[in-house]
């Protein structure tokens, strides 16, 4: 690649980073519902004209009546599974203060075998030494009253948030009934108001986006259930309580980037020799590998070639998307990359010259 081109395709990523940032931070939040019902007129545009053309219903009762019953269905789908993963909760809060109890000896056991480390240490280092493991255990038992204290707050937050919600909610059917009635009078009204050349344009990248995203979220959710079937599968083997709790909790952690299976099966199997289960420690060990070894087996093949982004354009996107908005950042940021090479593929300078 000529220099040029480099920095102009760096030009582009900046810019593009820069764009998906400004739009995320003060942008998404306002428009999102509306994003939301343009994406829903979209996707239900066949069902509508299918409905109209054949049932000879009106266009607005075609489209209220298609994306009300799409929004139902997922809105009880949802239900389902709410209800499902409260019940597991429920049942798990019951126990865990039990499981809290049982901790307490093995904890003490690893306290006191830490300060018989310490005694062998020098005497200049001991008293530092000490003061440091038992701030470190004395957090510790305070983990479980700040757990609650957490739950309470975000319990709280949720119920501020309520009115919010439903606004949301509401704004997002609304405007999709909306969008999905005046698709075609949009359409049109683009066709005139708009030059050809740029609709071209325009055609070429929702394509090439609409065939990257497609492929990419195929490949994520084909992977985050291969990867729910394996942890589910392996803790009921190990006969472990709440398998699809647990199993659904850590495969959506395990598709995150940076977290992984290992944040939640390497600590509770270092718990599990602890309390002298060394066979459930184990199948834990082994289980955190196999996911390891099944997501960074299949990933390349079921992602990177669907996506077909450079590796270098990958890592920068992550790196500034994690140091600007944090994990979320990681997973937007990707994305604009990807809208960032499909409008360097149709509409760079590039394709400019092609012209």
């Amino acid at each position: 690649m000529k220099k040029t081109q480099l920095i102009r395709l760096a030009l582009w990523t900046v810019g593009g980073a820069a764009a998906v940032w400004l739009g995320v931070r003060f942008l998404l939040p306002l428009l999102l519902p509306f994003l939301v019902g343009l994406l829903a007129a979209r996707l239900t545009l066949g069902p509508v004209r299918f409905l109209r053309r054949r049932g000879r219903l009106p266009n607005w009762l075609s489209s209220a009546l298609v994306i009300l019953g799409i929004y139902s269905l997922l809105g009880l789908g949802l239900y389902w599974l709410c209800r499902l993963a409260c019940g597991e909760l429920a049942r798990f809060s019951q126990e865990l203060p039990l499981l809290l109890q049982s901790m307490a000896e093995p904890v003490g056991r690893l306290h006191s075998w830490m300060n018989g480390l310490i005694n062998c240490a020098p005497e200049l280092l001991q008293q530092t030494l000490r003061e440091s493991v038992d701030s470190f255990f004395s957090s510790g038992r305070l983990l479980a009253e700040k757990g609650y204290s957490w739950l309470f707050s975000l319990a709280s937050g949720a119920i501020a948030g309520l009115p919010d919600l439903v606004l949301f909610l509401v704004t997002m059917v609304a405007s999709s009934v909306m969008f999905s009635n005046q698709y075609d009078a949009l359409g049109d009204l683009a066709i005139k108001k708009l030059p050809r050349t740029f609709l071209d344009k325009c055609e070429m990248i929702s394509a090439g986006l609409k065939g990257t995203f497609s492929a990419w979220l195929k490949a994520e959710l084909q992977l985050l259930g291969i990867i729910f079937l394996l942890l589910t599968a392996g803790l009921m083997l190990l006969r472990v309580g709440y398998p699809l709790l647990f199993g659904a909790l850590i495969s959506v952690l395990d598709a995150l980037p940076v977290f992984g299976a290992g944040v939640v099966l390497l600590p509770w199997s270092g718990f599990c020799f602890l309390r002298g289960e060394s066979g459930l420690g184990t199948g834990l060990l082994l289980l955190c590998a196999a996911a390891y070894l099944v997501r960074t087996t299949l990933e390349p093949r079921m992602v990177g070639r669907q996506v077909g982004m450079n590796p270098l354009l990958t890592l920068l996107a992550l790196y500034v998307g994690y140091k600007l908005l944090g994990v979320l950042g990681m997973l937007i940021f990707p994305a604009g990359a990807m809208l960032v090479k499909q409008l360097w593929d149709h509409a760079g300078p590039e394709s400019w010259r092609k012209k």
